[in-house]
């Protein structure tokens, strides 16, 4: 294969990535989880060109990830897979559709690094002196509340 072999191959894959944005916002997904759920597809869709994080069908799949919680008194449950019991691990459950939203938000999990806002400090909420700041749970309130 030759160079210019490589840049056609690039470019038609570049070409169906409108789709696959598509294809990860449709409203009705029947799983939450990260692994073959709405977590997952707005994952990725949130690392797709050109809107990325901040696309209409990412904020509308964060927007509908109400309908998957179970609310009980003060805690909400994930349900995990075949929707027959809530889970909390991270193939179907709460850690992945934290971990998701966390990526959403403009986390790394590396301190240090800044995230979409152009702000510093790492995207967990330090703000590298080793104090935990407000910084990422602000940018997940801002996402959660669409802000």
């Amino acid at each position: 294969a030759t160079p210019s072999g490589h840049a056609s191959a690039g470019a038609a894959l570049a070409a169906l990535l409108p789709g696959v944005a598509k294809g990860c916002a449709f409203e009705f997904v029947r799983e939450p989880g990260l692994f073959t759920g709405r977590a997952g597809l707005m994952a990725v869709a949130g690392a797709l060109p050109p809107d990325g994080r901040r696309a209409p069908g990412v904020l509308a799949s964060v927007r509908n990830l109400s309908w998957h919680l179970v609310a009980d008194e003060d805690r909400l449950f994930v349900p995990g897979a075949g929707l027959m019991r809530c889970s909390a691990d991270l193939a179907t459950g709460a850690a992945g559709l934290l971990m998701s939203l966390h990526y959403l938000s403009g986390g790394t999990g590396e301190t240090g690094e800044t995230g979409g806002t152009g702000r510093t400090g790492g995207r967990d909420g330090r703000d590298g002196s080793g104090e935990t700041g407000e910084t990422g749970a602000n940018d997940l309130l801002e996402l959660l509340t669409l802000g």
